[in-house]
């Protein structure tokens, strides 16, 4: 017997509940952050299986380490300019998350990002010697 396809509601409502759980935990990032300090969670958003790159950056393993000895890193020019469709993959190889920017990438894992519209992303990032990455996605 054949198995049926997974109706196109069943997967809006996944995803839904995807988005839900992602936001959710932004939201526990920030309460987190006001009782743990700088403590990061271990929430990241990861899309596998992606067809194309356009930029990859890699955090090394050694970069708790170097950060806290007080090393400048610059994994990550700023601004990093992009265009709409871009893909960006950033992969941690080190055993703390980092945030990166507007993101946040857990320990060992990878961030893929696709761009979908032109505006301007930025956030903390220590991973660059200004302290911010702002990335300019141009159409």
């Amino acid at each position: 017997m054949a198995a049926k396809p997974i109706p196109r509601v069943a997967w809006r409502a996944a995803a839904f509940l995807a988005a839900v759980v992602v936001l959710i935990g932004f939201g526990v990032r920030t309460i987190a952050e006001q009782f743990l300090g700088s403590n990061p969670p271990t929430l990241a958003v990861v899309v596998s299986k992606a067809t194309r790159v356009d930029l990859q950056f890699e955090i090394p393993a050694d970069a708790p380490a170097r950060l806290a000895r007080g090393d400048r890193l610059t994994v990550l020019p700023s601004p990093l300019r992009v265009q709409v469709g871009d893909l960006l993959r950033i992969r941690n190889h080190s055993d703390q998350g980092q945030y990166v920017g507007p993101f946040f990438v857990a320990a060992r894992s990878v961030l893929t990002e696709r761009f979908t519209a032109p505006g301007v992303l930025q956030g903390e990032c220590v991973l660059h010697p200004s302290g911010r990455l702002v990335i300019e996605v141009r159409p």
